[in-house]
C-alpha cells in the first residue's frame, strides 16, 4: 500500500512554484495567515523569500505532496516559510512562516536539538 500512496503524491519543484509565485498562482492556508498577522510578516516579505531564498529542507513524505522549508532574508532579518503545492487548485500553497530562533534553531540554516 506505501508504493501506491507514493505514487499518488504529487512532487512539485520548488522551481516550478517559484513560477506559481512570480505569476501571483499562491495562497496561504489559515495557519499561515494567523502567523502573519502574529508576527508581522507581510506578503511582501513571503514573496522575497521565495523568490530569492534558499531550499534549507525538503519533505517528501507527506501526504499531501512535497513541501519545502525555504530560507530567505528580508531587511537583513532571516524568514523560513514553507511552501507546497494545493493539487486541487493548482496553486503554490504557504504552509507555515517564521523567524528562526533558539532552541529550534541554532542559527538560520540549522537545526537546534530541541527540534
Amino acid at each position: 500500500m506505501g508504493d501506491k500512496m507514493a505514487k499518488t503524491q504529487t512532487q512539485v519543484t520548488f522551481e516550478q512554484i517559484v513560477e506559481f509565485v512570480k505569476e501571483d498562482r499562491y495562497h496561504y492556508s489559515g495557519h499561515a495567515e494567523e502567523r502573519m498577522a502574529e508576527r508581522g510578516i507581510t506578503d511582501g516579505q513571503v514573496r522575497e523569500t521565495l523568490l530569492t531564498g534558499e531550499i534549507i529542507e525538503t519533505y517528501t513524505e507527506d501526504l499531501r505532496g512535497w513541501s519545502y522549508l525555504i530560507l530567505g532574508f528580508s531587511d537583513g532579518q532571516p524568514l523560513h516559510v514553507q511552501v507546497g503545492y494545493n493539487r486541487y487548485r493548482k496553486l503554490a500553497i504557504i504552509i507555515t512562516l517564521y523567524t528562526p530562533e533558539p532552541p529550534k534553531w541554532v542559527s538560520p540554516r540549522q537545526r537546534g536539538s530541541d527540534s
